[in-house]
């Protein structure tokens, strides 16, 4: 089974969830937008999270379920 990815991305000075070709509105801080990362990966399961940081680089902030 595929994983849904979701990631974390900067959108200017704030932060927006992607999934697919969908995101959230821009939210202020990147903790936010983890948790909301994280609470839309839980109930899509299986599903990864994973954040780009403003550098570019990735980091991993989750997987749920089994897949």
């Amino acid at each position: 089974m595929t994983r849904t990815r979701y990631e974390v991305l900067p959108d200017g000075d704030q932060w927006i969830v992607r999934e697919g070709k969908k995101s959230t509105p821009p939210l202020d801080t990147k903790e936010l937008a983890v948790a909301a990362a994280i609470r839309r990966a839980q109930e899509a399961a299986p599903s990864e999270v994973v954040v780009v940081q403003e550098d570019g680089s990735l980091e991993h902030a989750g997987t749920f379920g089994d897949g």
